[in-house]
């Protein structure tokens, strides 16, 4: 017994002292492989604090964690955190520090903060893995494998903003934990989820504000299948709770499911927490009574094709509610809801309200509503409700204000909405509001005199039967009305007549209606009067549109989350007649940018009566300062001191503006642009330049052309700028065109102006991509000198002809580009004391084919050089003659090749760079045969399948294909193209080119 204990006590010890010194032993060698992996693996910029190791966390298993963790992306999100934590740990499998790999099987997030975006374009923040061949994918090479069995999230913070499908999640105190055996085929798949405040919007309509969210549930794994089966499960939001039944599975294109979901309580006080006005911390000590019923399916396959049919229902009977504090409660309140869809066509969606009432204390309120269909749809609805203000107050806890009048609605609806057959349902509706007041305690003043009546009626089903009629609509503050009403009729051919009068002073009535996270201030004082027809408008019939009447604005102030700084109005003057609104004055602030405009809108009334009316004005603007980097909001900042990251903008398509401006400074990236004075033309969702000059970088342009972001996966460009004397050394550093196409003007002096149309595909950065790059111009070169460096120097190195930098007189190049190439025409130059004849060709990725011609006395030529020389033409030239050395160069800028030739003549050099644009030309005329081939099968693809995308993610998507063969046109065959794509350098364009943050810039 006691060797036992001896025994037992000396492996204990062996194992305590292996816990200590094992994390001791590995840690240079474990972090130094995690760094490795993330840099082979991750395309970002990641960087960590500190690095520690240890055992007894996750005994025997070590615990690698990096301290003060984040991710951050590259272009085309440069600047932005995807993710930082507090700390990231890593579970590694003891036995296998002595083998070949390090096995992780377990992650640990702790306090993470995650922001997933996802732009217009598809584009998304978090597709930064690297892409790999499978033999680079083999873990064999790898120095870790990854069989994870466990992770846990503490305390975490998580956004998504999907700006493709308009959807936003929000989830605060995130807790969540799993844990499974992937290694075997079937398994239990343990889940464990709470979310203190969850937030889910789409298509900017909440869907849930600030849910508790918890979930417990153990799912039936089998990998084989991809099939996942639900076991033991548990979920709640708020105080509701309810359980998945059934099974889910992935397919390889779309899934299959068959789920059936139970509320496991049927208390209606669980239903009522869902109400996030109702949901408070006192919701424990409100009373209520009565039964509810929640369930639903899911059945079927879901993909491009094809939708499962479903169904909810939501029942409550003889429920009522009452706060402790209050006199009266809500009774017979009855509920019987369905939403059905049996056949899984969208178009057959059934939404049926069959009861729906309760009494607000002495307030009825009932109603019964019924939608077949979505976009042609058949309604049946009949709503009544008559409600003492007064006695709301007595009902909800509704602090610090005071409500009186008398609201009475009655509306009841029949028949078939089809906007193509202008068919509507009948109609009859009732609406009033009697003696209507609200007094806020933050406010002394109340809002009185509140009185509106209106009605709607259409007793034949057809749209030009329809009329409203907004009979009064009236409120008073601090002894100041407003009034407006007016009429609306046949809704086929809109007939108006509307006035409105009075004084608004919007900081009041916020102070009596407070907004949430927004600011509204400011005086608005209208008398306006119009009458007319829809028709009228369109056809310009301006006698038969009599319209007149002023508005004037002052001190307004609008701020909110939405707009990225505060918009300040300090004047704003505006008169109204048939034919236009003239804007005589317009004094502000957008941020710390000043604004005045006058000038002309035309066409507002079919703007605003009709849905794709078009909105024209001619407008002068200016401004002593525009600060455009104000306008990146927050989240797109970068957390660095570097430019604000770019983004393709859209073009409103629904108005026609021209603008003659003329703005003292513009602060654009890190550019400061002065003297800016042109004309800006947006119109069908394509901007223009007319004659736009600037001053920058003490240089002066002007610049004419377009920016097309109708396709906002492509967006286009087609640009001429005419430059004036801008430095050479401020043009290499700020326009990565000049780095990625004149090299050799790094470190040379000397000024260039030119006068240069390009035109192309912009990236998502709003750089053009360089490999769809064409257009032509002249560039004329002033005092240039040039630096004994790079490709000179290897020249110099291949003919032993030294020092050929220097200083050169006035150059004019004429120059083309095709396909991502430049093309320079022979040009006659001094390289030091020879004269030379230069021509050739530069590509994006850097490749290079020049024509060099060298004129040399051959007594200063090497022995080397002069016997090739001799032996290309023979040796004729005595020792005292000026030889010609014609060179061929090829290769890259920073790897040139060199090859002797016997030379030809200037015009023939030429032929055979115009052979070449040819060939280039070609090749792009194919890939625009190819794209409109493929453009228009997914088009005609996407109108058999419904595609129910916004237009331009479906058109982003079905050029894809194009866009990345656009992308490698540079190389005539295939291979050569896949090769130059990979070479694609990172900007290009009037943006500065910044320091390419790689994947081993790991710090730590």
């Amino acid at each position: 017994m006691k060797k036992f204990i001896l025994i037992s006590l000396i492996f204990i010890n062996i194992v305590l002292l292996a816990a200590i010194l094992l994390p001791i032993i590995y840690a240079d060698e474990i972090k130094a492989k995690i760094t490795e992996e993330i840099n082979k693996n991750i395309n970002a910029k990641v960087y960590f604090k500190d690095f520690s190791l240890g055992i007894f966390r996750d005994f025997p298993n070590l615990t690698a964690s990096l301290d003060d963790f984040g991710v951050v992306n590259l272009a085309p999100f440069e600047g932005d955190t995807l993710l930082a934590a507090k700390s990231f740990g890593m579970g590694i499998d003891f036995w296998s520090l002595f083998g070949e790999q390090f096995r992780i099987n377990g992650i640990l997030l702790n306090q993470p903060k995650i922001k997933i975006k996802v732009l217009k374009n598809g584009d998304a923040n978090y597709n930064i893995a690297k892409e790999t061949t499978e033999t680079e994918a083999d873990t064999a090479q790898s120095s870790f494998s990854a069989k994870i069995d466990h992770w846990q999230i503490k305390d975490g913070f998580f956004v998504y903003d999907d700006a493709v499908y308009q959807t936003f999640m929000e989830m605060k105190g995130l807790n969540h934990e799993g844990k499974g055996d992937f290694e075997t085929d079937l398994f239990d798949l343990g889940l464990k989820l709470k979310i203190e405040s969850f937030t889910a919007s789409y298509e900017k309509t909440n869907y849930m504000n600030k849910k508790q969210i918890e979930v417990k549930m153990t799912l039936g794994a089998d990998m084989k299948n991809m099939k996942f089966t639900f076991k033991d499960n548990e979920s709640r939001i708020n105080d509701f709770v309810f359980a998945f039944y059934g099974w889910f599975q992935m397919l390889e294109n779309g899934y299959d499911m068959d789920i059936s979901l139970n509320a496991k309580q049927t208390d209606f006080r669980t239903l009522l927490s869902l109400i996030p006005s109702i949901y408070t911390e006192n919701f424990k000590s409100i009373k209520t009574q009565g039964k509810a019923v929640f369930e639903g399916y899911v059945k079927g396959i879901y993909n491009d094709k094809r939708f499962p049919i479903y169904n909810l229902r939501l029942q409550a009977f003889d429920a009522m509610f009452q706060y402790p504090s209050l006199p009266m409660p809500v009774t017979n309140i009855n509920v019987d809801m369905e939403i059905d869809n049996k056949e899984g066509v969208l178009e057959k969606n059934v939404v049926d309200i069959r009861k729906f009432s309760m009494d607000l204390g002495a307030n009825p309120i009932s109603g019964k509503l019924r939608i077949k269909g979505l976009t042609k749809y058949n309604l049946s609805a009949d709503v009544k409700a008559t409600v003492n203000l007064a006695e709301m107050t007595q009902v909800f806890p509704i602090q610090g204000t005071t409500l009186k009048g008398l609201f009475d609605l009655r509306l009841v609806a029949n028949g078939d909405y089809d906007e193509k057959l202008k068919s509507i349902p009948k109609i009859d509706a009732q609406m009033s509001l009697k003696d209507g007041y609200v007094k806020s305690e933050s406010y002394p003043v109340p809002i009185e005199n509140m009185n509106i009546q209106a009605l709607a009626k259409n007793e034949t089903g057809k749209m030009q039967d329809t009329y409203v009629n907004l009979q009064k609509s009236a409120i008073l503050l601090e002894g100041k009305p407003f009034e407006a009403k007016g009429t609306f009729k046949n809704f086929d051919d809109l007939e108006y007549d509307l006035t409105a009068n009075g004084e608004i002073d919007l900081e009041k009535i916020t102070k009596v209606f407070p907004l949430e996270n927004m600011t509204v201030k400011g005086n608005i004082k209208a008398d306006l009067a119009t009458k007319g027809k829809l028709s009228d408008a369109q056809a310009q019939r301006y006698d038969k549109l009599p319209t007149s009447g002023k508005m004037e604005i002052k001190n307004l102030v609008y701020t909110s989350p939405s707009v990225a700084q505060p918009v300040k109005i300090d004047e704003g003057v505006m008169t109204f007649t048939p034919q236009k609104i003239i804007l005589e004055k317009y004094k502000g602030y957008m941020g710390k940018s000043d604004v005045s405009m006058t000038g002309e809108l035309s066409n507002y009334i079919a703007f605003i009566l009709k849905k794709d009316g078009i909105l024209k004005g001619n407008l002068n603007l200016t401004s002593q300062k525009l600060d455009a980097n104000e306008w990146i909001s927050d989240e797109s900042k970068p957390d660095t001191a570097q430019s604000p990251p770019l983004e393709v903008i859209e073009v409103p398509k629904n108005i026609d503006f021209t603008f003659n401006a003329n703005v003292g400074e513009i602060l654009y990236s890190s550019y400061k642009m002065t003297d800016n004075k042109g004309l800006v033309t947006v119109k069908d969702g394509i901007l223009k330049l007319d004659n736009f000059n600037f001053s920058m970088l003490g240089g002066k342009f002007m610049t004419r052309g377009t920016y097309d972001p109708r396709n906002l996966a492509h967006p286009l460009f087609d640009f001429g700028f005419a430059i004036k004397d801008l430095g050479i050394p401020n043009a290499f550093a700020n326009f990565t065109t000049v780095k990625t196409f004149a090299p050799i003007a790094n470190g040379a002096s000397g000024f260039f102006s030119t006068d240069l149309n390009l035109k192309g595909e912009l990236k998502n950065d709003l750089m053009p991509n360089l490999a769809t790059l064409t257009g032509s111009g002249l560039i004329q070169i002033a005092e240039l000198g040039l630096k004994q460096s790079g490709l000179l120097e290897k020249i110099g190195q291949f003919t032993k002809l030294n020092n050929l930098a220097g200083q050169v007189k006035d150059l004019l190049l004429k120059a083309q580009f095709v396909n991502g190439k430049m093309f320079v025409d022979p040009f006659d130059v001094k390289l030091n004391d020879y004269k030379a004849n230069i021509a050739g060709s530069i590509g994006f990725d850097g490749a290079i084919d020049y024509f060099l011609k060298l004129d040399v006395p051959k007594n200063q030529m090497a022995a080397e050089l002069s016997q090739k020389l001799d032996a290309i033409t023979g040796g004729t030239q005595s020792q005292n003659q000026t030889v010609q050395v014609n060179l061929r160069i090829s290769g890259t800028y920073n790897n040139p090749q060199f090859k002797l030739e016997k030379g030809g003549t200037a015009e023939a050099i030429k032929q055979e760079i115009a052979q070449k644009i040819a060939q280039e030309k070609e090749v792009a005329k194919e890939v625009a045969r190819e794209t409109v081939r493929d453009v228009a099968k997914d088009a005609f693809n996407q109108l058999l399948t419904g595609g129910n995308r916004n237009d331009s993610t479906a058109l982003g998507d079905s050029t894809k294909k194009s866009g990345t063969v656009l992308q490698n046109i540079g190389e005539t065959s295939k291979d050569k193209v896949k090769d130059a794509a990979n070479k694609l350098l990172n900007r290009f364009g009037i943006g500065k080119k910044k320091e390419e943050v790689k994947a081993d810039s790991v710090k730590n």
